[in-house]
């Protein structure tokens, strides 16, 4: 895949309004608004017959997806198993492993294009297991440990999102301007 496009925005990032402080949907909401912007952005690939738009979209979809599992990685596992039982440490580890998955079907489609040998087979397999994941932590996980977030806890997750997404626009633009 092309290095072009762009890191999307934060679709569903509305904070709640109380007086004149900005408050995070909280963390599970977060997350769950990350699904839902990256399965629209996979809907949107069957609208796409274009190569060049099809490499866009794709390059969006790893972004936010880069963006997401990153967020997972670094913010949500670490706190949410610090309060977890056992069980639902064995179930973060499950979750994190999934994360494997994905980042490895992202790296083969990394440098393809389109009209390449398996693409749009990596593509269809790179949706169903992010599609897996999302209902299991929707229908399982998020509501199991739903009772273990904080204010604070959804903050940070909140503000390393908004860093993410700062540096992706940062490095696209570098790479769009040749400056390294």
């Amino acid at each position: 895949m092309a290095k072009r496009g762009h890191a999307m925005g934060y679709a569903s990032g509305k904070a709640a309004i109380q007086g004149k402080t900005i408050h995070p949907m909280d963390a599970m909401s977060q997350l769950q608004a990350e699904h839902r912007h990256i399965r629209r952005l996979f809907d949107r690939i069957g609208h796409h017959q274009q190569q060049n738009d099809l490499t866009v979209l794709l390059q969006a979809i790893c972004d936010q997806l880069t963006i997401y599992l990153v967020l997972k990685e670094e913010v949500f596992y670490p706190g949410m198993r610090t309060a977890a039982t056992p069980g639902q440490r064995a179930q973060l580890d499950e979750s994190l492993v999934e994360h494997y998955t994905l980042k490895v079907i992202m790296d083969t489609l990394d440098g393809q294009a389109p009209g390449d040998p398996l693409f749009g087979a990596k593509v269809k397999t790179l949706q169903r297991h992010f599609t897996q994941q999302a209902n299991y932590e929707e229908e399982i996980l998020f509501p199991e440990l739903q009772a273990l977030t904080t204010v604070d806890f959804s903050q940070r997750l909140y503000d390393r999102r908004r860093e993410l997404v700062e540096d992706m626009r940062e490095h696209r633009l570098d790479e769009t301007s040749g400056i390294r």
